[in-house]
């Protein structure tokens, strides 16, 4: 790659692209040799493991489909409101957080933090979260619900949403 722009390229826009593909392909550059290593280790990685490195959902049939995904990827899950998207991506990230001991970044464009957390409270106590909305808890669930949020202290999930719904 050149490193000095030739004069030929008449304007300064031309000039500031060709500039920024060149510092990118400086900066981005890996030799062939550290990607082998990097190929190499996951390689090994899934031969000892019996299976791919992969993005896991805790629902097995979902991962057998999912095989492709891969750890490090951002996943984004889209639909309309109330077809159970917040419910989904929180039980992936608690189990990505607890089994895989995974940190999680969970943000939701719609729930707020404090509702996206009640429904993991809810979930994983098997406490139906109407009863809590109502009030209508009942000392065991109230108990297992003290339980889990003891739990879920120690969970290595960071949970964001838009300042409006905080």
């Amino acid at each position: 790659v050149k490193s000095n722009i030739d004069d030929s390229i008449k304007t300064v826009y031309e000039k500031s692209i060709l500039r920024k593909i060149i510092g990118n392909i400086k900066n981005g550059s890996i030799a062939i040799n550290d990607i082998i290593l990097n190929v190499e280790e996951k390689i090994e990685y899934q031969y000892k493991n019996k299976g791919p490195l992969q993005f896991a959902t805790g629902f097995y049939d979902l991962d057998k489909e999912l095989i492709n995904l891969n750890n490090y990827h951002l996943f984004v899950f889209a639909g309309r409101s109330g077809m159970g998207k917040t419910t989904l991506v929180s039980n992936i990230a608690l189990f990505n957080s607890q089994q895989k001991n995974s940190n999680v970044l969970f943000f939701s464009l719609e729930t707020t933090k404090d509702e996206i957390v009640k429904k993991m409270i809810s979930s994983i106590g098997q406490v139906d979260s109407n009863k809590i909305d109502l009030g209508k808890l009942e000392q065991n669930d109230l108990k297992r619900l003290n339980e889990v949020m003891e739990k879920l202290k120690e969970i290595n999930i960071i949970n964001c949403a838009p300042t409006s719904l905080a």
